[in-house]
């Protein structure tokens, strides 16, 4: 697929490529980088359709998705821990990010900057043992990993994706939420702006 501009806010008026996914099996094979403590995972989002399971990035026993355009996150085969009420716009641009405090068992979840669920206790993420699925330790992004390979893919646009193995605060989500990043910022596991395609 042809990477296509996107304009996160007017305000910004700062195009970008992004990948798109065609919810049929377009996904990124990432290794498992969502550590055993703290992390922060934060992307631009931009739904075509929500007819699939709408990973946006997962693993095999964590999931930050939208099912039924609805925010969703959670992690030890809970999936939906925090849940946005208000389903997302489809068509439309989202910067969202999942937190989770190992010290404090808090996850949070935000849309666009501002707060939409919180749950504690949450007990601190396990780490995925290999057994019998082929490629059980990866993370994708576009997809859920069921054990056997993605699935449940998402159909739209993603764009900047940061996994952090620390907690971002709402003031740090914010701030940077619009500009790229320089790559070695403190915390940083991995960064993916896709400017190439």
């Amino acid at each position: 697929n042809s990477p296509t501009l996107g304009f996160y806010f007017s305000t910004l008026a700062q195009p970008g490529a992004a990948l798109d996914f065609d919810g049929a099996g377009d996904y990124v094979d990432l290794p498992n980088l969502i550590p055993s403590g703290s992390y922060t995972k934060e992307v631009w989002v931009n739904a075509r359709s929500f007819a699939t399971g709408t990973n946006i990035v997962s693993g095999r026993l964590s999931a930050f998705w939208a099912p039924g355009g609805n925010l969703s996150s959670g992690h030890n085969s809970v999936y939906n821990t925090v849940v946005d009420p208000t389903p997302m716009l489809l068509n439309t641009w989202y910067h969202v990010a999942v937190t989770y405090d190992s010290i404090t068992n808090t996850m949070i979840l935000y849309k666009n900057g501002v707060q939409v669920d919180t749950g504690n206790p949450v007990g601190n993420p396990v780490g995925n043992p290999v057994g019998t699925y082929n490629g059980e330790l990866n993370q994708y992004i576009g997809a859920f990993n069921n054990g056997g390979g993605p699935a449940f893919n998402w159909d739209g646009q993603i764009d900047e994706v940061r996994i952090w193995n620390v907690v971002r605060t709402q003031a740090q989500l914010v701030a940077s939420s619009g500009c790229e990043l320089t790559g070695d910022e403190p915390g940083l596991l991995a960064y993916f702006n896709f400017n190439q395609g």
